[in-house]
């Protein structure tokens, strides 16, 4: 039921806004596995059963290394995948004094995904996460002016809250730098919303929606083999 209640509430979200057409831009990982790909293809799966041929999704993957850029489509889903020398972010913040030298550091990053923006000409931009790399593609949709929804998949400030001060300090910063009466957010529970508006923004956050993470359903599917023997 919780693959059906995030498709629902993605339908509600973004079908409503247009009954025309509809281009919805969003980062992406090479990943099978990650919460965030299991989302991704849960709603792709959701616009092609339900034949949504108004809408088309632009994954964005960038990624290290040799600078490039591909772009490949398979049915209403088009991805872009940008290569390009990215600083570890470990070191990366121990380089910087603040988030603004950070954001400085991720330039490059930045500007790939404001020319993957520019070019596709989204209605949508859907930003996973609130790691380093959403973050820049956050920072690319404001300077490009694009209408931009956040999806939180986690806090990075209550995930990195037990690392050294310098890290843990600037990643708080980076999630706070998320706080703009301009976005809309997704969050995956009530839980989450409540630690991002208590201990993140320190304020009620009005414009969002609450929409479990998605499940595929062959995961139910799936035979478990279980041990007949009796333990003690």
């Amino acid at each position: 039921m919780l693959f059906l209640r995030s498709l629902a509430g993605y339908s509600r979200l973004f079908f409503y806004l247009s009954e025309k057409k509809m281009k919805i831009l969003t980062n992406v990982r090479n990943s099978k596995v990650c919460g965030i790909s299991q989302t991704l293809n849960s709603f792709l799966s959701f616009i092609e059963n339900r034949k949504k041929k108004n809408t088309k999704i632009i994954g964005v993957d960038v990624s290290g290394g040799r600078l490039g850029c591909t772009k490949m489509q398979d049915g209403r889903f088009s991805l872009i995948s940008s290569t390009l020398e990215i600083p570890q972010i470990g070191q990366a913040i121990f380089d910087s004094r603040n988030l603004e030298d950070l954001r400085g550091v991720y330039r490059g990053v930045i500007e790939q995904y404001k020319t993957a923006i520019k070019e596709e000409k989204p209605d949508i931009v859907l930003i996973n996460g609130t790691y380093y790399l959403p973050w820049c593609l956050y920072l690319a949709s404001k300077e490009v002016g694009a209408t931009a929804v956040l999806h939180y998949h986690g806090s990075i400030s209550k995930e990195t809250e037990h690392w050294q001060e310098k890290p843990r300090k600037i990643f708080k910063e980076m999630e706070r730098s998320f706080d703009s009466k301009d976005l809309f957010y997704i969050f995956p529970s009530e839980l989450t919303k409540q630690v991002v508006e208590n201990e993140v923004f320190g304020h009620l956050i009005e414009r969002c929606s609450i929409l479990p993470n998605a499940v595929p359903l062959h995961f139910f599917e799936q035979k478990v083999n279980r041990c007949k023997k009796i333990l003690a």
